[in-house]
């Protein structure tokens, strides 16, 4: 084996979010570009996915049918799967994209069905609408917080279908990301070495395990602000040496970008570097490839995405 290469993703942050790093005095280089694949919009699933080195024809157009996988969720070659996200509308607008709800709540109709995943993300299968799902116009809630909810209203070829899929706003719920079965060919068969993430994202843990690559689970590790980040460091240096690929996805400061809380941002970018960058550069393994960068940056001003430059900072 090779000597392991080990790239830390920092979901969400931009150039400002580094610029207190002491660590970046210890870099071999600083350079900037976007991880955005021409013609589509920045979000998680596309950009970490070229991180990985996939090209845009494997991209699908929704996370929906990975997160399944990510959770072990039955689904069939000609079902559909939605993001289901638990969302606060307040006088017809959309207010956040972030609120627990139980979906053991939901009435849904026959060949419906809702799985839980983690805090306010759920999947919903659908069966047999896999046709259907590129033909459904969906709206993603993180990227368009503030807008009137009667202008991103679900359009279904369907109609009856159409109307099950809108009854879900007044229950709380935001149907988006769809997608139906999708084949994701070997990481190893791409790049001649195999590759191990390290994420409790569920987007994230789809890619790698349809991909091959090794995906631990770990304890108190979550996809926010209150994850063990010392628990991803550990796994990270059991990692080196086993696998000649290593990624760690590391998503808090997109989460707290999406509440608007610029603060909290700040205070989880200080963790990320006394607990995972400066181990990391004091315990891996001579001449081990170290890299961080983020798939995209998150503005908590607009609580959106941006494909803007981001960092990539190489170390070693």
């Amino acid at each position: 084996m090779s000597t392991s290469r080990v790239m830390v993703i920092v979901d969400g942050a931009g150039r400002g979010d580094y610029s207190t790093w002491q660590t970046l005095k210890d870099a071999t280089a600083v350079y900037y570009e976007t991880h955005t694949p021409e013609g589509m919009a920045a979000d998680s699933l596309c950009c970490i996915m070229t991180l990985l080195g996939y090209s845009k024809e494997f991209i699908p157009f929704g996370r929906a049918y990975l997160e399944a996988v990510s959770a072990g969720i039955p689904v069939g070659k000609t079902d559909a799967v939605f993001r289901l996200n638990g969302v606060d509308i307040r006088d017809g607008r959309l207010v956040s994209s972030g609120i627990h709800r139980d979906v053991d709540s939901l009435r849904l109709p026959e060949g419906m069905t809702a799985f839980s995943l983690s805090a306010y993300r759920s999947l919903l299968v659908v069966s047999n609408a896999s046709e259907l799902a590129d033909r459904i116009v969906t709206y993603p809630p993180h990227a368009n917080i503030g807008r009137d909810v009667s202008e991103m209203k679900i359009r279904c070829p369907d109609s009856a279908l159409e109307n099950e899929f809108n009854a879900l706003y007044a229950e709380g719920f935001w149907p988006w990301g769809q997608s139906g079965y999708m084949y994701l060919p070997p990481y190893s068969s791409i790049h001649g070495r195999n590759g191990c993430v390290i994420t409790a994202t569920e987007v994230v843990r789809g890619i790698a395990v349809s991909g091959g690559m090794a995906c631990p689970q770990l304890a108190d590790v979550t996809a926010d602000v209150d994850t063990s980040l010392s628990a991803k460091t550990s796994a990270v240096l059991e990692a080196a040496g086993k696998y000649d690929d290593i990624y760690v996805h590391i998503n808090g400061a997109d989460e707290a970008s999406h509440r608007g809380d610029p603060d909290e941002k700040a205070a989880f970018m200080d963790r990320i570097e006394n607990e995972v960058i400066e181990p990391l550069l004091s315990e891996l393994p001579r001449g081990t490839g170290f890299t961080v960068t983020s798939d995209h940056y998150t503005d908590p001003k607009t609580k959106g995405h941006d494909s803007v430059e981001v960092p990539v900072i190489e170390y070693h």
